[in-house]
């Protein structure tokens, strides 16, 4: 880790969170950050899986790995995402959308709106922080 820091200085507070998370679950925090984040929650994956990468240049990870474990965690989160949402995204929004403003009338304005265009809703939230979290479910 000091050769880390030492090479990335403008990033060490960021390492010097991540890391006590890499040494305690080694390559499974990779996957659930991901999945997590890929899930819907706002959790800091990519950080995660850039510092992985980043400890696999230095050979304290095996890239392999970090590779297949993001792969995986973020394939598994997307389509859990995607599967709450198909199977009961309706019914939850329905049940707890007034904690957020979201009545059924609002509902059917925008499930009007993502028919129409919601490919390319989709499509550009996927490369927007914040957005993409809740890609899945949508």
């Amino acid at each position: 880790m000091d050769e880390l820091l030492k090479q990335f200085p403008s990033i060490a507070p960021v390492i010097k969170t991540v890391t006590p998370y890499i040494n305690q679950y080694g390559y499974w925090a990779i996957f659930f950050f991901i999945f997590l984040e890929d899930f819907g929650l706002p959790m800091p994956g990519e950080t995660v899986l850039i510092i992985c990468s980043l400890f696999a240049a230095l050979g304290e990870l095996n890239l392999i790995a970090v590779g297949i474990l993001g792969f995986s965690g973020a394939v598994l989160g997307d389509n859990t995402g995607f599967a709450i949402g198909h199977y009961a995204g309706r019914k939850i929004i329905l049940k707890w959308g007034k904690y957020v403003f979201l009545n059924e009338e609002r509902l059917k304005k925008l499930e009007g709106y993502f028919r129409r265009r919601g490919g390319l809703i989709i499509a550009v939230a996927r490369f927007v922080q914040g957005l993409r979290q809740f890609n899945g479910i949508v």
